[in-house]
């Protein structure tokens, strides 16, 4: 594992246009070779590669300071994520993991902050480590290895950015900085 688990409020400085953006776009559902629940946009370093770009340097900022060393990744995918109760209820596959080495999380974009439209991260399919609330506006991060999907849903569509950093490349991984301190 690469990345701890991060929350962060207050993501974008107007989510309001974010999600005015996020309303006016196509959703489509999962191909039979995709393994995700409700309807996403399409991939947005196609339909707005200023937000896809903005959004890849403000999630890696939290780990890394570009200023002081050189960040790059191989892939990146982003894009909008609506999730409906009826999704949630006919979906078999509630927790999964991503591909390996990949920073993946979401940014909740729902004004309706409650428990049951979070996210959970999960130690097995029987345990589950973190549990995190949908607050408006605020990123949920973690390694992509972990175990994790959405605790459930309520009457509101779940709108999300979902991203997956693939690969990012720096001089040391965030456990392994926190690992070179030792002492205690």
């Amino acid at each position: 594992m690469k990345f701890p688990t991060v929350s962060v409020e207050n993501f974008f400085d107007k989510p309001d246009d974010i999600v005015k953006y996020a309303n006016s776009l196509k959703y489509k559902t999962p191909e039979k070779n995709e393994f995700w629940i409700g309807q996403r946009s399409e991939l947005l370093h196609l339909i707005h590669p200023k937000l896809f770009h903005f959004i890849c340097e403000k999630v890696i900022s939290v780990f890394y300071d570009g200023s002081k060393e050189d960040i790059n990744y191989d892939d990146a995918q982003i894009s909008f994520q609506k999730i409906s109760k009826k999704d949630w209820q006919n979906n078999k596959i509630k927790t999964h993991r991503d591909i390996s080495d990949s920073l993946s999380g979401l940014i909740y974009l729902s004004k309706e902050e409650n428990f049951a439209n979070g996210t959970k991260i999960s130690i097995d399919s029987e345990l589950d480590h973190i549990l995190v609330s949908s607050k408006y506006n605020s990123m949920l991060c973690y390694d992509g290895s972990q175990l994790h999907g959405p605790i459930g849903s309520t009457g509101e569509d779940r709108l999300t950015i979902v991203f997956f950093i693939h690969n990012v490349l720096a001089e040391k991984t965030p456990y392994e900085r926190l690992n070179n301190i030792k002492g205690f």
